[in-house]
């Protein structure tokens, strides 16, 4: 949520005490929105293909200190063989 909230305020210009709030009114109506056109349910992980976090740089940065756990996550998220293991 503290890279959500730093975001909202940064980009959208929402005020820092109310960045919180208005996020999770934008979250309800999100789900309140897709729960009502589709036939699956909003937040339900084996409805995507590939996941892709907001925060993607950060966690690449993380792992860039053993590049070869790097490479192998990578793969296995653009491959699909997390559904398998390692």
């Amino acid at each position: 949520m503290p890279y959500r909230i730093k975001r909202a305020i940064e980009r959208d210009g929402v005020e820092p005490d109310k960045a919180e709030e208005t996020i999770t009114r934008m979250d309800k109506r999100r789900a309140n929105y897709y729960n009502y056109h589709a036939i699956e349910k909003w937040g339900v992980v084996t409805n995507y293909h590939l996941a892709i976090q907001n925060d993607f740089r950060e966690w690449t940065r993380r792992l860039r200190s053993s590049s070869s756990l790097s490479i192998a996550l990578i793969s296995i998220i653009f491959t699909g063989d997390f559904q398998r293991g390692f």
